[in-house]
């Protein structure tokens, strides 16, 4: 039986829960320690993120889910094996402005995080004599209290730095997600951790299919893992008038047409595979990075021709014509109503013009693209990023719109792409402006999430 270790708390947890639920069976009690799910031959042990690289290395278990930071930090003889594309984060050292540069101005200083090894580490290898305090949270108020000069912490959006007054300095000490990960040296081929890992990877790949309004459920899973493109192994999917035929896999249970997600539409004569998308190659990272594409590759969306203009049109009209609806309403009562003064009349026209503004300025959100970068309008600002400062495109389930991942650590809304009143054109100028993010700037060596 194969034994995997599962983060119990923490921002890993509910995500690894989630992705390992559509996959296999889950704990219903958060206080179950052990769960065997006999049906896949699994048995999850739910242990504090930090100890299970620990607990890998040792032998005493199979696999384990946890981030690369905590990994790397315990210094544990384990290795990953698959990237999960959530809890995305980045490494950073923060100080108060005006302290220090980067670690070349940390001589003599003392640096206070909760991952000591990872900092030690950084230190040594840039040549840097600086002491590191361990606090088991809440670094940033370690700079307040007169503790620490520097700190390193995670960094997601980069809000609670900038609340504490801290800014970030330097280049990043690493970057971080879930990853799968087993003891060094144990064997490559194990056919349950093959098998267990294909499972996973059904999973990201139905996520990526659908993008949106992705609920994977157990049952359906046969049909991601199906889809998943395998080198030399072709598909054999049969023409469906909805949806996408499924295979059967286990057993003698034989579905019909998948019925989560967005239908494909009718399939196409004379078309070699059937008219249905090609789907994301699910092999060694190198691979996905390729510019070239190879014959199981998807087709990446055809790029727009630039410069283009990305903005909720629907959603701007319906604002603007309730706008200006307003503003012939009340402005032709005011000038019908005999009782009124000039100066109530012109209170009315104000009153109207202001509601317009309103809506006018909600209408405002767009994201232009050209050579050089992309410009995101929202409510009241207006950015200017380079192609290379955007990470990724994210547009997840639930998500009211788009958000840009960037190389400074934190994430900006795109309100010009937003699902809204035309959820399937918010789909497409994501996959564009992720095609084009990907295409020309630093988006192109990483993996793509969400969108």
């Amino acid at each position: 039986m194969l034994r995997i270790a599962v983060p119990n708390k923490g921002s890993l947890s509910g995500p690894a829960m989630a992705m390992l639920h559509e996959a296999t069976q889950q704990r219903k009690e958060s206080k179950e320690l052990v769960l065997v799910d006999p049906l896949n031959e699994v048995e999850f042990f739910y242990l504090r993120p930090r100890d299970i690289a620990i607990y890998v290395s040792s032998g005493k278990l199979d696999i384990g889910i946890t981030g690369r930071d905590l990994l790397l930090d315990s210094g544990a003889d384990s290795e990953e094996i698959l990237q999960l594309g959530f809890a995305r984060s980045t490494f950073r050292y923060a100080t108060k402005p005006g302290t220090a540069a980067g670690p070349e101005d940390f001589d003599g200083m003392t640096i206070a995080t909760s991952y000591e090894g990872i900092v030690a580490n950084h230190l040594d290898k840039a040549g840097v004599k600086a002491s590191v305090v361990h606090l088991d949270g809440a670094v940033e108020t370690a700079i307040e209290l007169g503790v620490a000069q520097i700190i390193a912490d995670v960094v997601e959006t980069g809000t609670s730095l900038r609340n504490a007054g801290l800014e970030v300095i330097g280049e990043p000490i690493m970057t971080s997600e879930a990853v799968v990960i087993r003891r060094h040296g144990a064997p490559a081929d194990d056919p349950k951790v093959q098998q267990f890992l294909r499972r996973l990877q059904g999973v990201l790949v139905a996520r990526s299919y659908v993008m949106m309004d992705y609920d994977c459920r157990v049952e359906h899973l046969e049909r991601a893992v199906a889809l998943t493109p395998r080198p030399g192994v072709p598909d054999h999917l049969p023409a469906a008038p909805r949806g996408l035929g499924r295979r059967p896999l286990h057993g003698r249970r034989q579905g019909g047409a998948a019925d989560h997600g967005r239908p494909v539409r009718a399939r196409r004569p004379r078309h070699p595979h059937h008219g249905h998308p090609r789907l994301p190659p699910l092999t060694a990272p190198a691979a996905r990075t390729s510019r070239e594409k190879t014959p199981m590759s998807a087709p990446r969306p055809e790029l727009p021709t630039l410069p283009v203009t990305f903005r909720p049109t629907l959603t701007r009209v319906v604002l603007l014509s309730v706008g200006l609806a307003m503003f012939l309403v009340i402005t032709v009562v005011a000038l019908t109503l005999e009782r009124l003064n000039p100066g109530e009349r012109a209170s009315f026209v104000f009153v109207a013009a202001l509601f317009f503004g309103v809506l006018a300025l909600l209408s405002r959100p767009r994201v232009s693209a050209d050579d050089t970068g992309v410009t995101v309008v929202n409510l009241t600002r207006t950015r200017r990023l380079a192609w290379q400062e955007i990470l990724r495109v994210n547009l997840r389930s639930g998500d009211p719109w788009v958000f840009l991942d960037l190389s400074d650590g934190t994430s900006l809304p795109a309100l010009g792409i937003q699902p809204g009143l035309a959820k399937e054109r918010a789909i497409r100028d994501a996959r564009a402006l992720r095609a084009l993010a990907e295409t020309r700037g630093a988006g192109s060596d990483d993996t793509a999430s969400g969108a």
